[in-house]
């Protein structure tokens, strides 16, 4: 009982919901950072002789730590994982130049990069997955009302009748709750990425 309470209360899990939602936003997420930073890096460092590629490339620093902390923020709210701060704090009389030489050298910096880039990939992955697994399910589901004007043709069979497309929808219900479950299992996989890539080791969450 206990196992199948586990299987079938996946439905009404709020982080079910919000784990999907990550995933179907890592795609366009990761096409703008993908194609933001590597025009932005090409351009500073193509432009770095004549001296305007130094204003481009510290355009384009900043705007990679202010992603890396939107991406860390979208983690906690929408996989519900704890991470910790991308940098500790720094004394207040710290000037500009030494607050700068702190960024280049912590390794969050270079790591958020990194994770930025890698968004692109997981993104088409994490995408791919969640759009096929849903639409084979609402098909499925849907069956007894749509196989007359919808043909459903799979790879052993084609559902042209009403009680074929009763099993099939059956069978797309427990499609279905174990695509769930895949959100979920991709999901903690993503949270323990981001937590790995967009946290300081040396800080604990407060």
């Amino acid at each position: 009982m206990e196992k199948l309470n586990y299987f079938f209360s996946v439905i009404g899990k709020p982080e079910t919901y919000l784990s999907i939602i990550y995933h179907i936003l890592a795609l366009p997420l990761g096409i703008f950072y993908f194609v933001f930073l590597l025009t932005g890096l090409c351009l500073g460092l193509g432009l770095i002789i004549i001296w305007i590629g130094i204003p481009i490339l510290l355009l384009v620093f900043f705007a990679w730590w202010a992603l890396g902390m939107f991406e860390r923020q979208l983690a906690m709210f929408l996989l519900r994982v704890k991470i910790s701060p991308m940098t500790k704090k720094e004394p207040d009389k710290k000037n500009v130049w030494e607050r700068f030489k702190n960024h280049l050298s912590n390794p969050v910096t270079w790591k958020s990069l990194a994770f930025l880039f890698i968004k692109f990939p997981v993104g088409i992955i994490s995408f791919v997955i969640t759009i096929t697994l849903l639409s084979i399910s609402v098909a499925f589901i849907s069956a007894p009302v749509t196989y007359k004007y919808i043909e459903i043709d799979t790879w052993f069979f084609t559902v042209d009748s009403l009680a074929l497309a009763i099993i099939i929808s059956f069978l797309g219900i427990i499609i279905g709750f174990l695509s769930l479950h895949v959100f979920n299992f991709m999901g903690e996989i993503l949270g323990k990425f981001a937590e790995v890539m967009l946290s300081s080791e040396k800080n604990e969450e407060k």
